[in-house]
């Protein structure tokens, strides 16, 4: 609702005096707070990143070479599904 009785002039910020449009266009309490973390955990995710891309790399190339190369015969590979199992020594 609009209200024609109470008139904003300005305001106060920082303990300084400024015009209600400019108050208008500055963050709230809680956006600057999130803005400043933002900033501050900007600087740690970006290292992170950094140092965990190479073992992304390492690990992908490790997936793929497994993939390509079968499994040496009686190297303890599981029997396929619906081979009957070998018969235990006894």
């Amino acid at each position: 609702k609009k209200n024609d009785k109470i008139k904003p002039k300005g305001a106060i910020a920082d303990g300084q005096e400024v015009t209600f449009k400019q108050a208008l266009s500055m963050p709230t309490k809680a956006e600057a707070i999130g803005r400043v973390v933002s900033l501050a955990l900007s600087p740690a995710a970006r290292l992170v990143s950094q140092i965990l891309a190479p073992a992304g790399r390492i690990a992908g190339q490790v997936k793929t070479l497994r993939e390509r190369t079968p499994p040496a015969e009686g190297a303890g590979a599981a029997p396929a599904e619906g081979a009957p199992a070998a018969p235990a020594a006894g």
